[in-house]
């Protein structure tokens, strides 16, 4: 008898790759040819329709499908949707590939996003001029569009939306080194919009993100081939300004969505890209800002000035048309006035300070403040007239406004600008702003530990005025050291916190509570005159400690790397952030316990976890917020106080834990080898709470470790949404839908006992089982089973026998199959019921199905379909064409 060679099988399978390659090279070269003619006659001017390049697109998406990307046919793929990507229809206003509603009320291309429309740029959606397109996006969702024109243009895209934060990209072409044309990151709010110039019969494509949350969003499409021209000069020299930036304001959101620069000669052309009322602002770098022709911008805007921020009064509105040219938009831009001063101190020593500048012509955005330098002087240069109020602050001295007005600075709050002297600002310079800082008192001292001279960490030191309103606050440094500065005259109460220490009032008086609510306990402290420097010093109490042992309760070893963790709540997972692990000697210590009240968990992986006191419970969910569903009332809590805790020292005796281990087979028939995949065993308590699960292995193994004495019943069920077995309860009791824990067999698991042998047998959902025997009733290993639709005769899948001759196939319910063998050689192949296949098998044609025996699924809740082969030794000379 000859059987199919190794060598044969491997030619098989490189000729079928081979034929399946030259097959997609094939139909590349036939879509690339047809795209080539499509493309020659749009360079004639015959422009292709959506529905022609949609059938483009569709042909494209089917013949990539299972294509290397690095094959032949992959390749000629790859040019093919670059040149698909420029033929899109260029004629602006092209309808989208998508379905008009028909309403007299509808105003939007409704679209619907899905894999084959508009999720990449190869297939993406057209926007249209006449009409938005409206899509609903979820977060984190993109979407792709193209736009184009006929004749060069300024096409503006841009979006409306409630919910969605959208942002926009324009890019060249569909390849991956596509030149950028523009972005809009949303910067000025929710929505985003941008412009692009395109070139006659140029295609330019969009993308659209959203990083808010879900909801519909308009995507609006204008063109316009307006301009704005001008030139803009210098007031005071006459010379032209390049390099100017030109902006079109909306007079509608007041922000800009064109721009342009001026040239060497001080000229620019703006496409606007909308029609309708526009600003013109311009920026420069040493000028003022300002909306033509003289509305002037608060200073400190920046290059990208809005209507809101210029004074539109003295603006002029200019009326966009589809198309024409509006000329002689020229600004004669000035440097704006400056104001100055000096920083001194008392003693008449300059200083450098930080100096704000506020007043209405001041963009409250900032930044708004220069630095005095070294000889103390400090100018604002390039401001608008208008009225202005100044400020100047140095660590160590009174703040004071202008005209020498000390104020007394809170915590974050800056001085009452309203008390300062006005400062008139026209259009020469004012100078001499002068300021005579006075040196502030202050409070200053040490922070250290009542067990040593170390310094608390990471603390902060607060000082408070008599009504309780913070005014500053000190870091307490490495050293321990603190300094709080810039104080007048008056009564202060102080406070100190830091992490592990209780907080303490000054003088040495800890805080049951808020510091803030007891300030009446502490000591004040008076500043009678400036620059006074008091000393106040504080001596922190430790939060105590939690220390014990955990050992083997039955051989009184200790434990090493067990956990003890203080929960506020031992059935709740209330974590309080402290934790201990057991060293070598099976000692731990949880340091700075903060005051409450809470419950210590001993829980080790290998030992049953146990609360304080004797109170038997095995954590489950996170570290952080572990939970249990045990009985925990009669449990001990614990408190931290200034008194220390309640019981200081806490030792655990731990048992050792329990498991539950078994094997997950495939229902096929008695001994079975078959192995279920992506199956998941679960553990329940009698209160039908999950205590812990496992999945199998590629054996069918599964071991549940760490558990505590009791009585458990099990489940075990497929781990995706999309069933494939049946579940079924220990022991032996399938589920139709879904198991209630408690009506298995109950699994009694003593203490510190490895329970095994808790196995099942699924049940395959929609499944056709059986077994290959031969003649003599011994199991045939490694056949394949294979399953044909009724309908069109149709492949529809596969499996092989194993070792004891079983095999399980899963098909879809309410489909009928015919079901043939491949034994491989030695054994005549067969179609069921009993139709001998003796010229080679149906998979290759070489046996007709036409006689065969349907096998029809009855749905989910049926068992397997049942179907045996026996299967009689012969030798199919050259049945399978490769001897």
């Amino acid at each position: 008898m000859m059987r199919k060679s190794i060598l044969a099988v491997f030619l098989a399978c490189a000729t079928a790759s081979a034929v399946a390659e030259d097959a997609a090279v094939t139909r590349a070269r036939a879509l690339g040819a047809e795209v080539a003619h499509v493309s020659a006659r749009a360079a004639a001017g015959e422009i292709p329709d959506a529905a022609e390049l949609g059938r483009l697109q569709q042909a494209l998406t089917e013949s990539s499908r299972d294509v290397d990307a690095a094959s032949d046919a992959g390749v000629k793929l790859q040019a093919i949707a670059r040149a698909l990507s420029v033929l899109h229809p260029i004629a602006a206003g092209a309808i989208s590939q998508s379905t008009q509603h028909a309403s007299a009320r509808d105003q939007y291309i409704l679209e619907r996003v899905t894999a084959a429309h508009g999720s990449t740029c190869a297939n993406a959606l057209g926007l249209s001029v006449d009409k938005p397109s409206r899509l609903t996006l979820a977060t984190g969702s993109d979407v792709w569009f193209y736009a184009s024109a006929r004749t060069a243009t300024t096409l503006r895209i841009s979006t409306q939306s409630d919910g969605p934060d959208p942002a926009l990209e324009v890019v060249a072409d569909c390849s991956p080194s596509a030149a950028k044309l523009a972005a809009n990151d949303d910067s000025f709010g929710l929505d985003a919009s941008l412009t692009a110039a395109v070139d006659d019969h140029q295609t330019v494509f969009v993308h659209l993100t959203n990083r808010g949350e879900g909801g519909a969003v308009n995507v609006v499409l204008t063109a316009s081939t307006a301009t704005i021209t001008g030139r803009v000069i210098d007031t005071k020299s006459g010379q032209p300004v390049a390099n100017a930036y030109v902006q079109a304001l909306s007079n509608g959101s007041g922000y800009f969505f064109s721009w342009t620069y001026t040239d060497g000669n001080g000229n620019y052309t703006l496409t606007p890209g909308a029609t309708g009322p526009v600003y013109v602002a311009i920026t420069a770098n040493g000028y003022l800002s300002q909306v033509y022709p003289t509305g002037y911008c608060e200073y400190g805007s920046g290059t990208f000035v809005s209507t809101q921020l210029c004074d539109i009064s003295h603006a002029k509105v200019f009326n966009v048309t589809a198309s024409g040219t509006i000329s002689n938009v020229n600004f004669s831009l000035g440097k704006g006035a400056s104001l100055g001063g000096q920083v001194r101190a008392t003693n008449n020593d300059p200083l450098p300070a930080s100096v704000q500048l506020f007043g209405s012509e001041v963009y409250a955005g900032g930044p708004n403040s220069v630095n005095a330098d070294a000889a103390g002087h400090f100018t604002f240069a390039n401001l608008p007239p208008g009225t202005y109020y100044v400020e100047v602050q140095n660590s160590g001295y009174l703040s004071q406004m202008w005209n020498h007005i000390d104020c007394a600075v809170q915590f974050y709050i800056p001085c009452d600008t309203s008390k300062a002297t006005p400062i008139v600002v026209g259009s020469t310079a004012v100078a001499d702003i002068d300021f005579t800082l006075q040196q502030a008192a202050s409070i200053q001292g040490s922070v250290t530990s009542a067990g040593g001279p170390a310094p608390a960490p990471y603390g902060y030191v607060y000082v408070l005025d008599q009504s309780g309103s913070s005014i500053t606050q000190a870091y307490v440094d490495n050293s321990g050291h603190y300094n709080s500065g810039g104080l007048q005259p008056g009564t202060y109460y102080l406070y100190v916190t830091a992490n592990g220490y209780f907080s303490q009032l000054y003088n040495m008086q800890d805080c049951s509570a808020s510091c803030g609510a007891q300030l009446a306990s502490g000591t004040p402290l008076t500043i009678s005159a400036n620059g006074q420097q008091l000393e106040a010093d504080f001596v922190l109490t430790p939060y105590p400690s939690l220390q014990g042992h955990i050992t083997d309760a039955t051989s009184g070893t200790p434990l090493a790397n067990a956990s003890v963790v203080l929960t506020t709540s031992p059935n709740s997972g209330g974590y309080i952030a402290s934790s201990a692990v057991t060293d070598a000697s099976g000692t731990y210590v949880v340091a700075s316990i903060p005051p409450s009240t809470f419950y210590a968990w001993a829980q080790s992986p290998d030992h049953v976890d146990e609360i304080y006191d004797g109170v038997i419970c095995e954590a489950t969910g996170s570290y952080y917020y572990p939970s249990t569903h045990c009985d925990v009332s009669t449990a001990t809590p614990l408190t931290s106080s200034h008194a220390g805790i309640t019981q200081s020292v806490v030792d655990f005796a731990l048992q050792p834990s329990s498991s539950v281990a078994g094997h997950v087979g495939e229902r096929a028939g008695p001994g079975s080898d078959l192995v279920p995949l992506g199956i998941q065993v679960t553990l329940y308590d009698g209160t039908a709470t999950a205590i812990a699960s496992a999945n199998t292995d590629a054996a069918g193994n599964y071991s549940l470790t760490d558990l505590a004495p009791g009585t458990y019943y099990a489940i075990a069920g497929s781990i995706y949404s999309s069933e494939q077995y049946l579940p079924q309860s220990w022991q032996n009791i399938d589920c139709q839908n879904s198991c209630a824990p408690t009506t298995g067999t109950p699994i009694n698991v003593p203490t510190a006992t490895a329970v095994t042998d808790i196995d099942f047998a699924l049940a395959r959902v929609n499944g056709i089982v059986g077994r290959v025997a031969d003649s003599n009733g011994a199991p045939i290993r490694g056949v394949v089973v294979d399953l044909f639709n009724v309908s069109d005769h149709a492949y529809a899948g596969g499996a092989g026998t194993d070792s004891l001759g079983y095999f399980a196939v899963t098909a879809d319910s309410g489909v009928s199959y015919y079901v043939a063998t491949e034994a491989g050689g030695g054994y005549i192949d067969q179609v069921y019921s009993g139709i001998a296949c003796p010229a080679g098998t149906a998979y290759d044609g070489k046996c007709s199905l036409n006689s065969a025996t349907a096998v029809s699924l009855g749905g989910a809740s049926a068992q397997p379909v049942i179907v045996n082969f026996t299967l009689q030794v012969g030798d199919r000379l050259f049945g399978n064409g490769f001897e």
